[in-house]
C-alpha cells in the first residue's frame, strides 16, 4: 500500500503539514481507493496559523483575489471561487493559463495552487504574481513553487495522490485562505466530512445510484449543465469522465448556453448524448425557472436530460457532495469501459513533445 511521502508533524521550513484525520489507508496506488477517502481528506488538514495571519493581514489593502491553477489542482480555486463570490466586496477570479488578468496589481492576492508544484502554466503565472508586487501565497506538495515563494506564505500538503484526488485535500486550505482575505467566516469541513460518510443514504437519497450513471452513460457522451456554484462542479465532472473513463464528455453554463447551445438540441441524438443537469437547493428563482424551461426544451427536442439532486445544508456542502458522487460514476465507467484511470498516458505524451520543443 502506497503512502504519503510526508510523516505527521515533520517541519519542512515551510508552512508545516499538520494532520488532524487519518489518510494513511488510503491506497495512492489506487483511484477507488482515493475517491472513497475523499471525506476523510475533508477533515485531514488546517491551513497553518500563521498562513491564515498572514492572509488576514492582505486584507485592509486588497483589491481583488486571483485563482492561478491547472487542471485538479484549478478545481478547489474554481469551486471556492463559485461559494464565496456573492459573498466578497471585491472580486474573485480565476486563471487557468500561463499568464494573470492584466488587473491584477501589487493590491492584489494571488493565491498559486500546484499539487505538484511543476505545473508549467501555473509556475509562469506565479512569476508574474512576484513580479508584480502581489501578496503571492502557495498551496503545493513541493517542486519548484516551494523554491519561489516564501516559507511563510506556502501551505505544504501531503504528497503521493493523483492531484484530481487531492482535491478534498487542496479545497481544505484553498477555501479557508480565500475566506481569510476577503474576511469571511471559517468554514466546518469536519462537520462536512462525516456527514458526507456518516449520513450519506441522506445526502444521496434523491439521486440514481453510481451504477446506474455510469449505465446511463456508457456508450454515450454526457453533458453536464450547472448554474451559479454548479458550474464548477459541472466542469469537473466532465473532466473526471476525461481523465478517468478516457471518454469524451462536455459542460456548459446557464444561463449563458440559453443564449446559443440551445439552438444545438434538435441535432443531438438521445442515443449518443445525455444532458445531466446538476440541480441546487439554493438556486434563485430565476435560475430554477431558466433550468426547467431548458429541460423541457431538451425533452421536447427528442432528448431525454437527467436532473440531480443531492440534500445538504449549504451550497459548498452541496458542491463537494455531488463532486463525491459524480467522481464515483467516473471510476465505475472506468470499470464498464476497461480503462485504467491512472493511467495518463496522452496527458504524458504532451510534455514530452512539449519539452523538446
Amino acid at each position: 500500500m502506497a503512502s504519503p511521502e510526508v510523516k505527521k508533524g515533520v517541519g519542512t521550513g515551510l508552512c508545516r503539514i499538520k494532520l488532524i484525520g487519518t489518510h494513511h489507508d488510503i491506497d495512492t496506488a489506487s483511484m477507488a481507493s482515493m475517491i472513497e477517502g475523499f471525506p476523510r481528506l475533508l477533515r485531514a488538514m488546517r491551513p497553518d496559523r500563521g498562513l491564515l495571519e498572514a492572509a488576514r493581514l492582505v486584507r485592509p489593502s486588497c483589491r481583488g483575489v486571483c485563482l492561478a491553477g491547472m487542471g485538479g489542482s484549478a478545481i478547489a480555486g474554481e469551486i471556492s471561487r463559485a461559494v464565496l463570490s456573492p459573498l466578497s466586496a471585491i472580486p474573485i477570479v480565476t486563471t487557468r493559463g500561463y499568464w494573470l488578468p492584466k488587473a491584477v496589481d501589487s493590491q492584489w492576492c494571488v493565491i498559486c495552487v500546484s499539487y505538484s508544484g511543476s505545473t508549467e502554466e501555473t509556475l509562469y503565472a506565479t512569476r508574474e504574481a512576484l513580479d508584480r508586487g502581489c501578496s503571492v501565497f502557495g498551496v503545493t506538495s513541493g517542486g519548484e513553487m516551494t523554491r519561489m515563494l516564501q516559507a511563510t506564505r506556502t501551505q505544504l500538503v501531503p504528497q503521493g495522490f493523483q492531484p484530481r484526488a487531492a482535491l478534498p485535500l487542496m479545497i481544505s486550505i484553498v477555501h479557508p485562505l480565500v475566506s481569510a482575505v476577503i474576511g469571511s467566516n471559517d468554514y466546518d469541513f469536519t462537520r462536512v466530512s462525516y456527514r458526507l460518510e456518516r449520513e450519506a443514504e441522506c445526502v444521496f437519497a434523491d439521486a440514481p445510484s453510481v451504477d446506474t450513471l455510469a449505465a446511463l452513460m456508457s456508450g454515450r457522451i454526457p453533458i453536464f449543465y450547472g448554474s451559479e456554484h454548479m458550474t464548477a462542479v459541472a466542469y469537473r465532472a466532465k473532466c473526471q469522465i476525461n481523465e478517468n473513463a478516457k471518454a469524451a464528455a462536455f459542460f456548459s453554463e446557464v444561463p449563458e448556453a440559453n443564449h446559443n447551445e440551445i439552438e444545438s438540441y434538435h441535432a443531438l441524438s438521445e442515443a449518443d448524448f445525455l444532458p445531466i443537469i446538476l440541480r441546487s437547493r439554493f438556486e434563485t428563482e430565476k435560475t430554477r425557472a431558466r433550468l426547467q424551461a431548458t429541460q423541457t426544451i431538451m425533452t421536447e427536442q427528442g432528448l431525454a436530460p437527467l436532473c440531480l439532486r443531492v440534500h445538504t445544508e449549504d451550497s459548498l456542502e452541496e458542491a463537494l457532495a455531488m463532486t463525491l458522487l459524480l467522481d464515483r460514476v467516473s471510476l465505475r465507467l472506468a470499470e464498464l469501459r476497461g480503462v485504467d484511470p491512472l493511467n495518463v498516458h496522452s496527458i504524458r505524451r504532451l510534455k514530452s513533445i512539449l519539452s523538446q520543443s
